[in-house]
């Protein structure tokens, strides 16, 4: 995210992961830099289960809120998971039953 709030790129663990270790303190996140894929995105107006659906089919436990190229916020699945639980009055701690 450049100082004006628009999104310049996208670093996953996999990318992270390509780096050999002995070159991780040469290499800065700029260098690392890659255009965010859709998926690692979700607009504003979207709803929950589509952000749930975008974070499960990826594996990724968060996605950037970007509206007209900027980022507006994050989403993260278990903030996500914690909130529908207390909408529907699930207790993590009771039996199911």
């Amino acid at each position: 995210v450049d100082p004006d709030g628009v999104l310049i790129g996208c670093i996953s663990p996999r990318d992270l992961s390509l780096v050999p270790q002995n070159l991780w303190s040469f290499r800065t996140v700029r260098e690392l830099l890659r255009p965010c894929e859709s998926e690692e995105t979700i607009s504003p107006d979207a709803d929950a289960l589509q952000a749930m659906l975008q974070m499960t089919r990826r594996q990724q436990p968060f996605l950037l809120v970007v509206e007209q190229g900027r980022v507006v916020g994050e989403v993260r699945l278990q903030e996500l998971l914690e909130f529908l639980s207390k909408k529907l009055g699930w207790n993590p701690d009771s039996p199911l039953s």
